[in-house]
């Protein structure tokens, strides 16, 4: 397979996985059950990076919007 076929191919995957993402919050389904509440979330509320917190799953967040436009860059 040459490579512009194969990138070709590459592209046309990314570009329907990305007409498939979500848009908007209202888009996403959660589940109704309440079992995420039964597991040890951390209780401090504030913004402001944690790290190693024992014991708990996960830190709630809120974030705040970029201040100036994101730029990606890659090398390889």
């Amino acid at each position: 397979m040459d490579l512009q076929l194969d990138l070709r191919n590459i592209y046309f995957q990314n570009m329907t996985s990305i007409k498939n993402l979500k848009q908007r919050m209202t888009e996403w389904s959660f589940a109704e059950d309440q079992t995420l509440l039964t597991l040890p979330i951390d209780e401090e509320k504030r913004n402001f990076v944690r790290r190693d917190v024992p014991r708990v799953i996960f830190s709630e967040v809120y974030p705040t919007p970029f201040q100036n436009k994101p730029v990606l860059v890659c090398t390889r």
